[in-house]
């Protein structure tokens, strides 16, 4: 007969077997992608607006928005705007950079370079000595599959896991948005710099033109 206290701990054995199954992570959306040598990312803030550095390509006149002889130049990419904001200088955002990490994610991964913060985790690697190089963000090596055939050469994680990276294997910049997190709306203070880094770079324009 099944008594009622053995029926309590096959249900908490059931429970404490959900408990220590795995979680799938985070769900990203490629939300940019560039194709460059040259231009790399140069920050990225706490509500997901990033910062890419031109100032290279910019200097051989390869950036039509940026003059070449100025000292630099940078693309804003801010929360619900249309397209990027150019100015000569990086505009003063709350940064939220992550740090660099290796995680062993799952048995059998051998990590390369990876970006963490606050809990979230991106991490480049393969399975296996033998196995091609792909980008993951969770233990598990299917679903958790951010990015096939890619490395993690360098990058950026704000705290609510959006993440930009330079992907070595192709020459790409990309930015992932992380579709699980819970964020505070834009501030007016992004809208204030995202309208005085327009005005600034047109008034470095006009300088420049009158030399």
């Amino acid at each position: 007969m099944f008594h009622l206290g053995q029926f309590r701990i096959v249900l908490l054995a059931a429970l404490a077997f959900l408990l220590i199954t795995p979680a799938h992570a985070d769900t990203y959306k490629i939300v940019y992608e560039g194709y460059s040598q040259h231009e790399d990312f140069y920050g990225i803030d706490i509500i997901g607006d990033y910062v890419v550095d031109l100032s290279y390509d910019a200097s051989f006149g390869l950036i039509p928005q940026c003059d070449p002889h100025a000292a630099g130049c940078y693309a804003s990419y801010y929360v619900g705007s249309t397209g990027p904001t150019y100015t000569y200088t990086p505009p003063a955002l709350d940064y939220d950079d992550g740090s660099p990490c290796t995680s062993i994610l799952f048995p059998g991964f051998l990590p390369d370079k990876g970006v963490c913060n606050n809990g979230h985790t991106v991490v480049g690697g393969m399975i296996g000595p033998f196995g091609s190089f792909n980008v993951w963000d969770g233990p598990d090596p299917i679903a958790d599959l951010l990015l096939p055939y890619a490395t993690f050469d360098g990058g950026y994680m704000d705290s609510y896991g959006d993440v930009v990276f330079i992907d070595g294997h192709d020459d790409k910049l990309i930015a992932a948005y992380d579709l699980t997190s819970t964020r505070p709306a834009p501030e007016p203070n992004t809208l204030i710099l995202l309208g005085t880094g327009c005005l600034s770079l047109l008034g470095a324009t006009r300088r420049l033109t009158r030399r």
